[in-house]
């Protein structure tokens, strides 16, 4: 029961801490503060659902986990909300909106699609650095402790890491924008 109490505890810090940076994070997915505020509270309301099914488990950084669900639900309503794309009759062509919008969600997707293949395609201790750091929000200094190797070679392995990414994406001349 103390267990629970403590962990409770530990668990409303983390909420507290990660709120403006969760909901930061929707907003540059979004671009719209009151679909940003919707799914925010969507996003708050199955956090703590999930934590009280126990579903949580404190094996990684909370704020990543958070911001996966946030990710998911973003893309899920950009999914089911398709012809919300179209914001009025009057001012734009549906058709038009609709395939800038569908577009736009390509685009992006083909554009994480490609930085995964490329991640892919460094040596090995390079991929896992990048990998830790970037897609499961892992510090440089949980990252050390968790290979067992210093920060600094944490560090430089992202370095060339980046240096390398860069030289393959010139070298294939890929555009990473939409």
């Amino acid at each position: 029961m103390i267990r629970n109490a403590i962990f409770s505890t530990d668990l409303e810090l983390q909420i507290a801490k990660c709120k403006a940076e969760v909901y930061a994070y929707i907003m540059q997915l979004t671009h719209d503060r009151e679909l940003a505020d919707d799914i925010f509270q969507e996003v708050s309301i199955r956090v703590l659902t999930k934590i009280r099914k126990g579903e949580y488990h404190d094996s990684g950084k909370f704020i990543g986990w958070v911001k996966t669900i946030a990710h998911n639900m973003v893309i899920d309503y950009m999914r089911s909300s398709k012809n919300d794309c179209v914001y009025s009759d009057d001012l734009i062509n549906e058709d038009s909106a609709l395939d800038d919008c569908e577009e736009d969600m390509i685009v992006k997707e083909q554009i994480i699609e490609t930085l995964h293949r490329l991640v892919d395609k460094l040596p090995e201790p390079q991929t896992e650095i990048i990998k830790m750091h970037y897609f499961e929000d892992l510090s440089f200094n949980e990252i050390a402790e968790k290979k067992k190797i210093s920060i600094n070679t944490a560090l430089g392995r992202a370095r060339y890491a980046l240096i390398n990414l860069r030289a393959m994406i010139k070298e294939k001349n890929i555009i990473l924008y939409a």
